[in-house]
């Protein structure tokens, strides 16, 4: 027996394996935050790293792990652990969001945000002591 094909007393079962490329909403669904956050992470550039196969844009599985455990170790959380306890204890709400990477989502965005004005700050007050000066 191989791992696609099983034969039970009824018939046959196909297993197929899970989806490894996902698009943006399946990814924001994997991640456990919102779509129009993902969208704020991808614009700003701060999401998961992506794959581009000829114009759509994709997001393997093992990266979006990957960063998931990257954003839980910045706050000293284990993952296995923190999912199998939100899971368990709101069995009824599979769709919800993940409140932790919500807010690990939003201090990406604030961090990145933050950055990009304080460059910009930078940036334009030493072009104004070059033409000044």
């Amino acid at each position: 027996m191989n791992d696609v094909f099983q034969k039970t007393d009824t018939g046959s079962i196909f297993l197929f394996p899970e989806k490894s490329l996902l698009n943006r909403e399946d990814a924001a669904r994997e991640l456990g935050i919102s779509n129009r956050m993902m969208l704020a992470l991808i614009a700003l550039r701060c999401g998961p790293p992506s794959l581009k196969i000829r114009s759509k844009v994709v997001w393997r599985r093992e990266d979006l792990y990957l960063f998931r455990q990257t954003w839980m170790a910045t706050v000293h959380v284990d993952d296995r652990d923190r999912t199998a306890r939100f899971s368990a204890a709101r069995p009824d709400h599979s769709d919800d969001m993940d409140p932790l990477m919500r807010v690990l989502g939003q201090r990406a965005i604030r961090h990145r945000i933050v950055l990009s004005v304080f460059w910009t700050m930078g940036i334009t007050g030493g072009l104004m002591s070059l033409l000044l000066f």
